[in-house]
């Protein structure tokens, strides 16, 4: 499989920054079902041929605990980046922890990909000065899947400020391209099933006990939501999933319906 030439070029742009003692960051989104997190593992892939399960992570805790564990060159894919790095108050003790983690990352030149469904949701610190650029992961049509644009760093900065307001892309993409079905390619590397399982179980770890207070207020305040909606409104947990940028696996443990 070869990838798309624009994406290659910014990726190129990564290794060469971790050859030079650099370490190279990266932003992913786009809502969900768009193939973000696949454009996540396409571009891991590519920057790292040992890239595997192991360094997809889904919490702060498995992100620090991966980041401990890699070695120079390796990438690692932090899906569900909100659980860490959304701009609001009551993260500000996990979004502590990893600043100070990003400084060992950048003596170890790690490849770090964040996927998240806005990049406005973001804090500044990861989606301005800590990235270099950003892939948008995009449906033109509502349906079909593997379509991408990028905004390098400068570009990415100037749209953060100028759109996050009303989460408006609104500065000229700096390329396009398209992509392609990850695990239909790469299924012998990464089992799609297993992701889904690793994913599913630590999504629902989020609402346990090891959550400090102000996350569990925060996740509490957001299941109640959920189930308000549900009795209120005739919006389905798929619309809801949507709508969050949270996974449908999620949305559906909350509301207690089966996931058909």
């Amino acid at each position: 499989m070869v990838l798309n030439s624009n994406l290659a070029f910014l990726l190129d742009h990564l290794k060469e920054a971790v050859n030079n003692n650099w370490d190279g960051v990266a932003l992913i989104d786009g809502m969900e079902g768009s193939g973000k997190s696949g454009l996540g593992m396409h571009s891991c892939l590519y920057v790292d041929k040992t890239f595997n399960i192991d360094r997809i992570v889904f919490t702060p805790e498995q992100f620090m605990e991966t980041v401990d564990k890699a070695t120079v060159g390796q990438a690692i894919l932090w899906d569900e980046f909100v659980t860490g790095g959304m701009s609001t108050d009551f993260m500000t003790e996990v979004q502590k922890a990893l600043v100070m983690k990003m400084t060992m990352i950048r003596r170890k030149r790690l490849f770090i990909f964040w996927v998240m469904p806005y990049f406005f949701i973001v804090g500044r610190y990861f989606a301005v000065a800590r990235s270099r650029f950003l892939l948008h992961a995009y449906t033109p049509d509502g349906i079909k899947r593997g379509t991408f644009k990028t905004w390098n760093y400068d570009r990415k900065r100037k749209m953060y400020f100028k759109g996050r307001k009303e989460f408006d892309y609104c500065v000229q993409p700096y390329s396009n391209g398209t992509f392609t079905d990850f695990f239909k390619f790469h299924g012998d590397l990464i089992n799609e099933e297993a992701y889904n399982k690793k994913k599913e179980e630590a999504t629902l770890s989020i609402n346990n006990d090891e959550l400090n207070p102000k996350m569990r207020k925060l996740m509490k305040g957001f299941s109640k939501l959920v189930t308000f909606i549900r009795e209120n409104t005739n919006l389905t947990p798929k619309q809801i999933a949507d709508a969050s940028g949270y996974t449908r696996t999620w949305i559906y443990q909350i509301t207690g319906e089966n996931n058909e």
